[in-house]
Protein backbone atom coordinates (compact mmCIF):
# COMPACT_ATOMS: atom_id res chain seq x y z
CA UNK A 1 0.00 0.00 0.00
CA UNK A 2 0.99 3.52 -0.84
CA UNK A 3 2.92 5.25 2.11
CA UNK A 4 3.48 8.77 3.89
CA UNK A 5 7.06 9.35 5.18
CA UNK A 6 7.25 12.18 7.64
CA UNK A 7 10.50 12.47 8.61
CA UNK A 8 13.52 12.90 6.75
CA UNK A 9 11.50 12.28 3.65
CA UNK A 10 8.54 14.41 4.20
CA UNK A 11 5.65 14.11 3.23
CA UNK A 12 6.62 12.02 0.47
CA UNK A 13 4.89 9.31 -0.85
CA UNK A 14 6.65 5.70 -1.09
CA UNK A 15 5.66 3.12 -3.04
CA UNK A 16 6.05 -1.03 -2.96
CA UNK A 17 6.16 -2.62 -6.66
CA UNK A 18 2.08 -3.34 -6.48
CA UNK A 19 1.73 0.31 -6.35
CA UNK A 20 3.11 1.40 -9.31
CA UNK A 21 0.85 2.03 -11.93
CA UNK A 22 1.61 -0.24 -15.29
CA UNK A 23 0.23 2.29 -17.65
CA UNK A 24 1.24 -0.12 -20.83
CA UNK A 25 -1.49 -2.53 -19.73
CA UNK A 26 -4.05 1.24 -20.26
CA UNK A 27 -2.77 2.61 -23.48
CA UNK A 28 0.08 0.34 -25.86
CA UNK A 29 1.65 3.42 -26.80
CA UNK A 30 2.38 4.79 -23.55
CA UNK A 31 6.00 3.26 -21.84
CA UNK A 32 6.64 5.90 -18.97
CA UNK A 33 5.03 5.79 -15.73
CA UNK A 34 5.17 9.01 -13.92
CA UNK A 35 2.32 8.97 -11.09
CA UNK A 36 3.65 11.89 -9.72
CA UNK A 37 3.77 14.20 -12.50
CA UNK A 38 7.90 15.00 -12.07
CA UNK A 39 9.05 15.22 -15.52
CA UNK A 40 6.91 17.33 -17.86
CA UNK A 41 4.05 16.50 -20.54
CA UNK A 42 6.84 17.42 -23.57
CA UNK A 43 9.80 14.62 -22.60
CA UNK A 44 6.92 12.19 -21.55
CA UNK A 45 5.58 12.47 -24.88
CA UNK A 46 9.41 12.39 -26.59
CA UNK A 47 9.85 9.73 -24.18
CA UNK A 48 7.02 7.60 -25.29
CA UNK A 49 7.58 8.35 -29.17
CA UNK A 50 11.21 6.98 -28.87
CA UNK A 51 10.25 4.09 -26.38
CA UNK A 52 7.72 2.47 -29.05
CA UNK A 53 11.07 2.98 -31.56
CA UNK A 54 12.51 0.84 -29.27
CA UNK A 55 10.17 -1.68 -29.51
CA UNK A 56 9.17 -1.99 -33.19
CA UNK A 57 12.38 -1.04 -34.96
CA UNK A 58 14.83 -2.66 -32.61
CA UNK A 59 12.34 -5.45 -30.67
CA UNK A 60 13.39 -4.32 -27.11
CA UNK A 61 11.05 -3.41 -24.70
CA UNK A 62 11.63 -0.32 -22.39
CA UNK A 63 9.56 0.65 -19.26
CA UNK A 64 10.64 4.29 -17.54
CA UNK A 65 9.22 4.50 -14.10
CA UNK A 66 9.29 7.82 -12.35
CA UNK A 67 8.77 7.56 -8.41
CA UNK A 68 9.42 10.39 -5.75
CA UNK A 69 10.47 7.04 -3.14
CA UNK A 70 10.41 3.33 -2.61
CA UNK A 71 9.82 1.90 0.46
CA UNK A 72 12.89 1.24 2.50
CA UNK A 73 11.20 -1.13 4.77
CA UNK A 74 10.23 -3.26 2.42
CA UNK A 75 13.14 -2.97 -0.29
CA UNK A 76 16.96 -2.83 0.38
CA UNK A 77 17.52 -0.78 -2.16
CA UNK A 78 16.61 0.45 -5.27
CA UNK A 79 18.17 -2.14 -7.10
CA UNK A 80 16.00 -4.78 -5.16
CA UNK A 81 12.92 -2.56 -6.14
CA UNK A 82 13.96 -2.40 -9.89
CA UNK A 83 14.68 -6.28 -9.99
CA UNK A 84 10.92 -7.22 -8.44
CA UNK A 85 9.45 -4.15 -10.71
CA UNK A 86 10.74 -5.75 -13.95
CA UNK A 87 10.16 -9.09 -13.08
CA UNK A 88 6.81 -8.30 -11.69
CA UNK A 89 5.54 -6.54 -15.30
CA UNK A 90 7.86 -9.14 -16.93
CA UNK A 91 9.55 -6.38 -19.24
CA UNK A 92 10.48 -7.54 -22.96
CA UNK A 93 9.71 -10.85 -24.98
CA UNK A 94 8.90 -13.85 -23.29
CA UNK A 95 11.80 -15.56 -25.91
CA UNK A 96 13.87 -12.76 -26.42
CA UNK A 97 14.33 -11.25 -22.47
CA UNK A 98 15.19 -8.01 -24.83
CA UNK A 99 13.96 -5.52 -21.78
CA UNK A 100 14.93 -2.87 -20.10
CA UNK A 101 13.64 -1.33 -16.98
CA UNK A 102 14.97 2.73 -16.59
CA UNK A 103 13.93 3.93 -12.87
CA UNK A 104 14.50 6.80 -11.09
CA UNK A 105 13.74 7.68 -7.37
CA UNK A 106 13.93 11.54 -6.98
CA UNK A 107 13.57 12.22 -3.37
CA UNK A 108 17.09 13.54 -1.89
CA UNK A 109 18.25 10.52 0.68
CA UNK A 110 16.77 7.94 -2.41
CA UNK A 111 17.74 9.77 -5.38
CA UNK A 112 19.02 7.45 -7.70
CA UNK A 113 19.22 6.41 -10.98
CA UNK A 114 18.93 2.07 -12.18
CA UNK A 115 19.43 0.10 -15.14
CA UNK A 116 18.04 -3.27 -15.03
CA UNK A 117 18.33 -5.44 -18.07
CA UNK A 118 17.01 -8.71 -19.38
CA UNK A 119 19.09 -11.66 -19.80
CA UNK A 120 18.44 -11.17 -23.51
CA UNK A 121 20.26 -7.80 -23.49
CA UNK A 122 22.75 -8.29 -21.22
CA UNK A 123 25.46 -8.89 -23.81
CA UNK A 124 25.20 -5.51 -25.62
CA UNK A 125 24.03 -3.45 -22.66
CA UNK A 126 26.74 -4.50 -20.31
CA UNK A 127 26.35 -3.69 -16.76
CA UNK A 128 29.73 -1.90 -16.95
CA UNK A 129 27.44 0.27 -20.43
CA UNK A 130 24.73 0.94 -18.30
CA UNK A 131 27.17 2.75 -14.90
CA UNK A 132 29.04 4.93 -18.03
CA UNK A 133 25.46 6.23 -19.60
CA UNK A 134 24.10 7.01 -16.08
CA UNK A 135 27.49 8.77 -14.74
CA UNK A 136 28.13 10.48 -18.31
CA UNK A 137 25.17 11.05 -20.08
CA UNK A 138 22.38 11.52 -17.45
CA UNK A 139 23.85 12.52 -14.24
CA UNK A 140 25.39 15.68 -15.45
CA UNK A 141 21.83 16.50 -16.62
CA UNK A 142 19.68 15.37 -13.81
CA UNK A 143 22.06 16.79 -10.98
CA UNK A 144 20.39 20.28 -11.89
CA UNK A 145 16.90 19.11 -11.97
CA UNK A 146 16.63 18.03 -15.45
CA UNK A 147 14.90 14.38 -15.14
CA UNK A 148 13.55 14.67 -18.41
CA UNK A 149 16.39 15.92 -20.35
CA UNK A 150 18.69 13.34 -18.59
CA UNK A 151 16.56 10.30 -19.36
CA UNK A 152 16.22 11.24 -23.11
CA UNK A 153 20.21 11.64 -23.30
CA UNK A 154 20.08 8.57 -21.70
CA UNK A 155 18.03 6.63 -24.05
CA UNK A 156 19.67 8.01 -26.87
CA UNK A 157 23.25 6.45 -25.74
CA UNK A 158 21.66 3.23 -25.08
CA UNK A 159 19.85 3.20 -28.66
CA UNK A 160 23.54 4.36 -29.92
CA UNK A 161 24.69 1.11 -27.98
CA UNK A 162 22.28 -1.28 -29.47
CA UNK A 163 23.17 0.08 -32.90
CA UNK A 164 26.65 -0.20 -32.62
CA UNK A 165 27.04 3.77 -32.65
CA UNK A 166 28.33 4.28 -28.95
CA UNK A 167 31.40 6.10 -28.77
CA UNK A 168 31.31 5.80 -24.66
CA UNK A 169 33.61 2.85 -24.71
CA UNK A 170 36.20 5.10 -26.79
CA UNK A 171 35.98 7.61 -24.71
CA UNK A 172 35.91 5.96 -21.79
CA UNK A 173 39.42 4.15 -22.74
CA UNK A 174 40.94 7.63 -23.90
CA UNK A 175 40.02 9.19 -20.07
CA UNK A 176 41.47 6.36 -18.63
CA UNK A 177 44.71 6.30 -21.11
CA UNK A 178 45.12 9.87 -20.76
CA UNK A 179 45.03 9.70 -16.60
CA UNK A 180 47.45 6.77 -16.95
CA UNK A 181 49.50 9.32 -19.17
CA UNK A 182 49.49 11.99 -16.49
CA UNK A 183 50.34 9.91 -13.66
CA UNK A 184 52.80 8.71 -15.44
CA UNK A 185 54.50 11.90 -15.97
CA UNK A 186 53.59 13.09 -12.35
CA UNK A 187 55.45 9.97 -11.19
CA UNK A 188 59.00 10.69 -13.51
CA UNK A 189 58.83 13.86 -12.28
CA UNK A 190 58.10 13.55 -8.50
CA UNK A 191 61.46 10.86 -8.55
CA UNK A 192 63.26 13.33 -10.68
CA UNK A 193 63.00 16.09 -7.88
CA UNK A 194 63.32 13.14 -5.19
CA UNK A 195 66.37 11.69 -6.74
CA UNK A 196 68.06 15.94 -7.61
CA UNK A 197 67.20 16.19 -3.79
CA UNK A 198 69.18 13.25 -3.23
CA UNK A 199 71.87 13.89 -5.56
CA UNK A 200 72.53 17.35 -3.81
CA UNK A 201 73.19 15.94 -0.65
CA UNK A 202 75.49 13.22 -1.87
CA UNK A 203 77.24 16.09 -3.37
CA UNK A 204 77.10 18.09 -0.48
CA UNK A 205 78.69 15.22 1.75
CA UNK A 206 81.78 14.70 -0.74
CA UNK A 207 82.12 18.49 -0.52
CA UNK A 208 82.55 17.86 3.26
CA UNK A 209 84.36 14.87 2.92
CA UNK A 210 86.87 16.74 0.50
CA UNK A 211 87.06 19.55 3.10
CA UNK A 212 88.27 17.94 6.12
CA UNK A 213 90.68 15.84 3.88
CA UNK A 214 92.34 19.29 2.81
CA UNK A 215 92.05 20.40 6.36
CA UNK A 216 92.99 17.08 8.16
CA UNK A 217 95.14 16.63 11.23
CA UNK A 218 94.80 12.79 11.90
CA UNK A 219 93.82 9.79 9.45
CA UNK A 220 91.59 8.15 11.68
CA UNK A 221 89.12 10.85 12.03
CA UNK A 222 89.10 11.23 8.09
CA UNK A 223 88.65 7.70 7.45
CA UNK A 224 85.94 7.26 10.61
CA UNK A 225 84.05 10.10 8.42
CA UNK A 226 84.29 8.47 5.67
CA UNK A 227 82.96 5.17 7.15
CA UNK A 228 80.19 6.53 8.68
CA UNK A 229 78.62 8.49 5.36
CA UNK A 230 79.56 5.29 3.28
CA UNK A 231 77.24 3.24 5.80
CA UNK A 232 74.48 6.51 6.13
CA UNK A 233 74.46 6.84 2.19
CA UNK A 234 73.60 2.57 2.15
CA UNK A 235 70.87 2.93 4.61
CA UNK A 236 69.34 6.13 3.19
CA UNK A 237 69.43 4.73 -0.25
CA UNK A 238 67.49 1.49 1.09
CA UNK A 239 64.90 3.33 3.30
CA UNK A 240 64.13 6.82 0.69
CA UNK A 241 64.49 4.78 -2.86
CA UNK A 242 67.77 6.35 -3.55
CA UNK A 243 69.75 3.74 -4.47
CA UNK A 244 70.37 5.18 -8.08
CA UNK A 245 71.91 7.86 -5.99
CA UNK A 246 73.82 6.34 -3.89
CA UNK A 247 75.63 4.19 -6.36
CA UNK A 248 76.68 7.43 -8.17
CA UNK A 249 78.01 8.51 -4.75
CA UNK A 250 80.47 5.97 -4.90
CA UNK A 251 81.46 6.01 -8.10
CA UNK A 252 82.20 10.09 -7.93
CA UNK A 253 83.79 9.09 -4.84
CA UNK A 254 86.39 6.70 -6.93
CA UNK A 255 86.87 9.44 -9.35
CA UNK A 256 88.02 11.83 -6.66
CA UNK A 257 89.60 9.40 -4.57
CA UNK A 258 92.63 12.20 -4.85
CA UNK A 259 90.99 14.75 -3.32
CA UNK A 260 89.67 12.38 -0.70
CA UNK A 261 93.00 11.51 0.45
CA UNK A 262 93.73 13.20 3.91
CA UNK A 263 96.17 15.82 3.39
CA UNK A 264 98.12 16.09 6.83
CA UNK A 265 101.27 18.15 7.10
CA UNK A 266 104.30 16.42 7.94
CA UNK A 267 105.60 18.54 11.19
CA UNK A 268 108.97 17.28 10.69
CA UNK A 269 109.84 18.27 7.06
CA UNK A 270 106.08 20.34 6.26
CA UNK A 271 105.23 17.78 3.39
CA UNK A 272 101.68 17.65 2.92
CA UNK A 273 99.88 14.78 2.06
CA UNK A 274 102.84 12.27 1.83
CA UNK A 275 102.08 9.90 4.19
CA UNK A 276 101.14 6.23 3.97
CA UNK A 277 100.15 3.79 6.61
CA UNK A 278 103.42 1.61 7.66
CA UNK A 279 103.48 -2.06 6.83
CA UNK A 280 101.90 -4.60 9.98
CA UNK A 281 99.39 -1.66 10.73
CA UNK A 282 96.88 -1.30 12.72
CA UNK A 283 98.10 -3.11 15.68
CA UNK A 284 94.83 -4.38 17.60
CA UNK A 285 94.87 -4.68 21.42
CA UNK A 286 92.32 -5.96 23.49
CA UNK A 287 91.42 -3.49 26.95
CA UNK A 288 88.74 -4.12 29.43
CA UNK A 289 86.24 -1.87 27.72
CA UNK A 290 87.41 -2.58 23.84
CA UNK A 291 89.77 -2.90 21.66
CA UNK A 292 92.21 -0.45 20.78
CA UNK A 293 93.76 0.12 17.43
CA UNK A 294 97.55 1.93 16.87
CA UNK A 295 98.34 2.96 13.21
CA UNK A 296 101.68 4.34 11.69
CA UNK A 297 101.57 6.67 9.24
CA UNK A 298 105.40 7.20 7.51
CA UNK A 299 106.24 10.57 5.63
CA UNK A 300 107.54 9.58 2.18
CA UNK A 301 110.15 12.47 2.72
CA UNK A 302 111.81 12.17 5.81
CA UNK A 303 110.83 9.03 7.48
CA UNK A 304 108.88 10.61 10.11
CA UNK A 305 106.21 8.55 11.96
CA UNK A 306 103.28 9.83 12.93
CA UNK A 307 101.34 7.26 15.56
CA UNK A 308 97.59 7.60 16.33
CA UNK A 309 95.45 5.65 18.39
CA UNK A 310 92.17 5.01 17.76
CA UNK A 311 89.94 3.07 20.78
CA UNK A 312 86.49 1.58 20.51
CA UNK A 313 84.41 0.74 23.07
CA UNK A 314 82.43 -2.66 23.63
CA UNK A 315 78.69 -2.42 23.51
CA UNK A 316 77.10 -3.55 27.01
CA UNK A 317 74.59 -5.92 25.63
CA UNK A 318 73.24 -7.11 28.87
CA UNK A 319 72.73 -3.70 30.79
CA UNK A 320 70.82 -3.02 27.75
CA UNK A 321 72.75 0.28 26.73
CA UNK A 322 75.50 0.90 24.20
CA UNK A 323 78.62 2.78 25.49
CA UNK A 324 80.22 2.70 22.11
CA UNK A 325 79.04 5.67 19.29
CA UNK A 326 76.82 4.37 17.52
CA UNK A 327 76.50 4.86 14.00
CA UNK A 328 28.19 15.23 -18.88
CA UNK A 329 27.88 15.98 -22.14
CA UNK A 330 25.26 14.66 -24.53
CA UNK A 331 26.36 13.13 -28.05
CA UNK A 332 26.16 15.62 -31.08
CA UNK A 333 25.47 13.49 -33.36
CA UNK A 334 22.06 13.23 -34.89
CA UNK A 335 19.69 10.25 -35.05
CA UNK A 336 16.23 8.97 -36.17
CA UNK A 337 13.43 8.24 -33.96
CA UNK A 338 11.06 7.47 -36.99
CA UNK A 339 8.90 4.37 -35.67
CA UNK A 340 7.10 2.55 -38.59
CA UNK A 341 3.90 1.49 -36.54
CA UNK A 342 1.02 3.73 -36.42
CA UNK A 343 -0.49 5.43 -33.14
CA UNK A 344 -2.55 3.53 -30.76
CA UNK A 345 -4.59 3.96 -27.74
CA UNK A 346 -5.74 0.80 -27.28
CA UNK A 347 -4.39 -1.29 -23.76
CA UNK A 348 -1.12 -3.31 -24.23
CA UNK A 349 1.18 -5.35 -22.13
CA UNK A 350 4.80 -6.25 -21.71
CA UNK A 351 5.89 -9.67 -23.26
CA UNK A 352 6.66 -11.41 -20.13
CA UNK A 353 10.76 -11.18 -19.98
CA UNK A 354 12.59 -11.74 -17.21
CA UNK A 355 15.89 -10.06 -15.40
CA UNK A 356 18.48 -12.18 -13.56
CA UNK A 357 20.02 -8.55 -12.35
CA UNK A 358 22.08 -6.96 -15.00
CA UNK A 359 22.35 -3.28 -15.07
CA UNK A 360 23.57 -0.75 -12.65
CA UNK A 361 22.60 1.98 -10.57
CA UNK A 362 23.88 5.42 -9.58
CA UNK A 363 23.48 7.56 -6.28
CA UNK A 364 23.49 11.27 -7.34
Amino acid sequence: MIGLISTDMSAQITYRVEDVPNVQLIDSTRFVTDPGDIINEADEAALNHRLAVFRDSLQVEIAVVVLPAYDDDAYGSAREFAHELFNTWGIGDRETNRGLLIQLITCDEQREITFETGYGLEGELTDGLCKLIQTRRMIPLMKNGGYGPGLLSGLEEVRKVLTKESTLEAEEADEKAQKIAENDRLIKTIAFIWWALGLAVAVFLLFMECSEARHARSFSEVKQTGQDLNFAVIGAGLLFCQLPVALLYFLLKLIFWRQLRPRVKCDKCGAVGHFKQEKGYPIKRQENYGTLKIYHYVCRDCGRIKAEKVFKQKENWGSGGGGGSSHGRDSSSRSSWSSGSSSSSRGGSWGGGSSGGGGASSRF
